[in-house]
């Protein structure tokens, strides 16, 4: 059978052709065959999903659910790279300080070291360490001190030694030019002891 539709300036042909072995007077097989035949072809299909008979009954939910993975993966992406990267890091290490020592000087032959630490009450660290740093210079015609020597004196008295450099005070007070030396022993100047003669006054 062909049909010819004329158009303006062009023309439109369909020719279908229907060839089947049918028993005669079978007309509903001829239908269906001409049905068949004009059934247009099936779209082709654009996404094919494999899911499990439990899985089916929320096929509703599987686009939700794989836009939402994929809008994590680049965030888990992100979190494994940093992870990375900090472990990269090499660990700090822990600074150990030398452990400071008593030593053996006569702290109570007058004037005694605690009478001397009394009058003057100091109630900062910088102050205790220029005090006994006075102390030697004054009361043992000791110029320099240690930090063994500044150690024994906080042990004798009693104040906390809960110092993790027992030197660093002692370099403190050099950068501030009341006293000068270096680790081998630091000599108090006229300047620190200015500041201890005015301790206990007030």
């Amino acid at each position: 059978m062909a049909k010819i539709s004329p158009k303006t300036g062009s023309s439109h042909i369909r020719f279908i052709m229907l060839e089947a072995d049918i028993p005669e007077g079978d007309l509903s097989q001829i239908t269906q065959a001409i049905q068949n035949a004009l059934k247009p072809a099936s779209p082709p299909v654009s996404r094919i999903l494999l899911q499990s008979p439990k899985e089916a009954g929320n096929a509703h939910n599987y686009d939700a659910e794989s836009e939402l993975i994929q809008d994590l993966e680049p965030a888990v992406e992100d979190e494994l790279q940093t992870e990375s990267r900090v472990s990269a890091r090499p660990a700090q290490r822990t600074r150990s300080y030398r452990s400071p020592q008593i030593v053996e000087v006569d702290l109570d032959t007058e004037p005694s070291f605690v009478a001397f630490a009394t009058a003057k009450s100091p109630t900062t660290t910088l102050d205790k360490y220029l005090t006994i740093a006075t102390w030697f210079k004054e009361a043992r015609n000791t110029p320099s001190v240690t930090a063994d020597d500044i150690y024994t004196c906080f042990r004798k008295m009693g104040w906390s030694t809960a110092i993790d450099d027992f030197s660093q005070p002692l370099r403190k007070l050099k950068s501030q030019k009341l006293m000068g030396g270096d680790a081998s022993g630091f000599v108090i100047n006229h300047i620190g002891l200015d500041k201890v003669r005015k301790l206990g006054q007030g």
